[in-house]
């Protein structure tokens, strides 16, 4: 009965049938993959056009829009946004720069950690003098804009606890608070691209071109084979004693694996051929062939949608 238990779910599940679809349809969604996809398109747009999109932000909505508009564009039916929810308020950085203004003057490579609470104070401008003769009519003198630049010390906010965050209790009213820690900035002397000389694409074309035709050392294939020999001979002279006839059984198996790992070791050697365990280097140059195509293919400012607002850029002096 307990043979019987353990088979029967095996027996079952052997009887399940499986599906597998037909070859058509694979080819098909490779196609579709391999010389149709929009996952460039999609990610370049998502990311360099409409850039951040933190929860509940104007930036957020409008991927949310684009892409329900994109997936009823290739033909989906019923593509709706969905409310959920509730989250709280949303946060967007408009502008953000940071200048140290004492003792010296520098820029400084920040960014404010988000749902931070904005700041700015509208300035009121003086009224303008009265013309003597003249009844000066009341008007209020017109409105600067805003300023958002504040001026404070800064306090640098080196705790990763409770018992690290108490010390600070009382100081941080007021201030510029620093929260991460600082990182290194290495000069950079030899550039971030590099250009290649022909030299150097030779070396990198030729590489593998030595490695096809540098050779295994035939005296190291002979001492290989000697030692595998040797080894087998000695085995069966070194175990008889302890295990008796079953030295044999012992003797062939061995010898199997390692006459086994000698003719593998020999094929890795020399992974250049048309043999069927050998390189399918015509695969790899297809699979590199098509995908520097894709980049290249894919490598396309997109298209502004009608209604989105054209870029504008603020300068401050």
């Amino acid at each position: 009965m307990l043979v019987y238990a353990f088979l029967l779910p095996t027996t079952l599940l052997a009887q399940t049938p499986v599906y597998t679809a037909p070859k058509a349809d694979i080819d098909k969604i490779k196609e579709e993959g391999l010389k149709h996809s929009q996952i460039m398109n999609t990610l370049n747009y998502l990311t360099n056009v409409i850039g951040q999109r933190l929860t509940a932000s104007r930036n957020l909505k409008h991927a949310n829009e684009w892409t329900r508009d994109t997936l009823t564009k290739w033909g989906l039916e019923n593509a709706h946004l969905e409310a959920w929810g509730p989250f709280g308020r949303g946060w967007e950085l408009e502008r953000f720069s940071a200048q140290v203004t004492s003792p010296y003057s520098f820029p400084v490579i920040a960014y404010p950690k988000a749902w931070s609470p904005g700041f700015g104070s509208q300035v009121v401008m003086p009224a303008a003098p009265a013309v003597k003769g003249k009844k000066s009519k009341a008007t209020a003198a017109p409105a600067a804009a805003p300023s958002t630049t504040i001026t404070a010390d800064v306090v640098y906010l080196d705790a990763h606890d409770e018992a690290g965050l108490a010390k600070y209790k009382g100081q941080l009213k007021g201030k510029i608070v620093f929260m991460s820690g600082t990182r290194e900035l290495k000069a950079d002397f030899e550039g971030m691209g590099h250009r290649f000389s022909a030299q150097e694409l030779l070396d990198i074309c030729g590489g593998c071109e030595r490695i096809r035709r540098t050779r295994i050392a035939r005296s190291y294939r002979i001492f290989a084979r000697q030692c595998v020999f040797l080894f087998l001979v000695t085995f069966p002279w070194g175990i008889s004693a302890d295990f008796g006839f079953w030295t044999i059984p012992m003797t062939i198996i061995t010898a199997y694996f390692m006459i086994g790992l000698e003719t593998v070791a020999e094929h890795v050697e020399e992974p250049f051929g048309k043999d069927e365990d050998d390189l399918n280097l015509e695969g790899l140059c297809d699979t590199i062939d098509r995908s520097v195509s894709e980049i290249f293919a894919r490598a396309v400012v997109p298209e502004r949608v009608a209604d989105e607002p054209p870029m504008s850029l603020d300068v401050a002096e």
